[in-house]
């Protein structure tokens, strides 16, 4: 926990207090380390104060205050992810557009907006929960009672567990499928045959040496762009799949099913878990160079 938060919180620092590397991509990582930040610093700290006791001490205002930030943090840094993702398929699909509207005020407007969406969803049910259907803490613990709100719970769960989840594994596929075929075409750009060969004047193969030699060297410029975009978007989908849709399945099981998983299960779910504040700074490498 103290290394997740102070890797996080150190990078957060480095952004903020270097303009340069402030770009408009590196603000939704600078969101995600802050949402990182928030549920160690807040959830996992009361997680480790409550289970030095083995039921929950605190009291039901703090089990209230813990649930809101353990639903909120959690769910907003699955969030940031999405909106990377959606973020490099924009950059990759229409790069023109991208430079044209991209900046800094409109990537801050949409981590603000992935915030009241999150909120828009989870306040309704924590609020009957700490209304009308929780449980005592010392005989269920500090949980929401999903079982007593099923339709927010399953729709909670679609649209800020599973869509988040999709548009990551779709981004995925997609952008690496348009580099890929992007790649065979300059492929086919530098072993196509000698100027004019084919003996269309418009064809590809009648441009001039030298235009082609510009071609070349911007589609060597393009390609850095495609690896470092690839490489951001495996990082971010090995995130999601490994350190978080393991917990997902874990928790959904045992709240609406009543599955009940073996300690073993749980402790290596948990463990997953916690990686995931820790690995999310990794992705800072990969835009150390200005991802835009």
């Amino acid at each position: 926990m103290t290394a997740a938060i102070c890797l996080n919180a150190g990078i957060t620092i480095y952004h903020l207090l270097s303009p340069s590397q402030l770009t408009s991509f590196s603000i939704y990582l600078v969101a995600l380390y802050l949402a990182n930040i928030v549920y160690c610093a807040v959830v996992t700290t009361m997680e480790i104060t409550g289970d030095l006791y083995g039921t929950w001490w605190m009291g039901h205002p703090l089990c209230i205050f813990y649930n809101y930030f353990e639903y909120i943090a959690s769910l907003a840094a699955v969030m940031f992810h999405a909106l990377i993702a959606i973020n490099r398929i924009w950059a990759i699909s229409h790069p023109v557009s991208y430079r044209l509207y991209h900046n800094k005020k409109i990537a801050g407007l949409l981590c603000l907006a992935s915030l009241f969406y999150v909120h828009f969803l989870e306040l309704p049910g924590l609020i009957m929960d700490a209304l009308y259907y929780h449980l005592p803490e010392e005989d269920h613990g500090c949980h929401i009672n999903t079982v007593a709100m099923p339709v927010w719970g399953w729709i909670e769960h679609v649209f800020c567990r599973l869509l988040p989840l999709v548009l990551v594994v779709f981004t995925f596929v997609y952008t690496n499928a348009v580099i890929w075929y992007r790649r065979r075409r300059r492929a086919n750009l530098v072993t196509a045959p000698p100027n004019g060969s084919d003996g269309n004047p418009n064809s590809a193969n009648s441009i001039p040496a030298k235009g082609r030699g510009g071609q070349m060297a911007a589609a060597s410029g393009n390609q850095k762009r495609e690896v470092k975009a690839s490489l951001v978007l495996t990082m971010n989908a090995i995130s999601v799949l490994v350190c978080w849709l393991p917990a997902d399945i874990l928790f959904d099981g045992y709240l609406f099913f009543g599955i009940a998983f073996s300690n073993t299960a749980f402790t290596t779910v948990m463990l997953l878990y916690s990686m995931q504040s820790v690995f999310d700074p990794l992705m800072l490498l990969i835009s150390l160079r200005k991802i835009k």
